[in-house]
């Protein structure tokens, strides 16, 4: 089993201003990691079945200063809460076992 934090709506993103090589360099590397991880969930029905779809809320991968009892914190923890209730809901062991 495993999770995916799939990207919220671009309108509600917030994106940083790029400057200089280093900040397109991270902007370009962020943007190639996120298409491979979501290439390898939607190509692979196998990967879709045992993995938690959870939102990023709009938090990037690199925040590691969320407040913990922040708003973005506990939208993270009620969308995690969520996904792992809907996938248990649904879960269905024979059906991953034959693939």
């Amino acid at each position: 089993m495993g999770c995916f934090l799939y990207p919220s709506p671009l309108e509600d993103r917030s994106y940083e201003q790029i400057d200089g090589l280093s900040g397109y360099m991270k902007a370009v590397i962020g943007s190639l990691y996120s298409v491979h991880l979501a290439a390898a969930y939607d190509i692979n029905p196998f990967n879709q079945l045992r993995t938690i779809k959870i939102s990023d809320c709009g938090v990037e991968p690199t925040d590691f200063s969320i407040p913990r009892n922040g708003e973005r914190y506990q939208c993270l923890v009620n969308a995690g809460r969520k996904a792992a209730e809907d996938y248990l809901e649904q879960y269905d062991y024979h059906k991953l076992k034959s693939m």
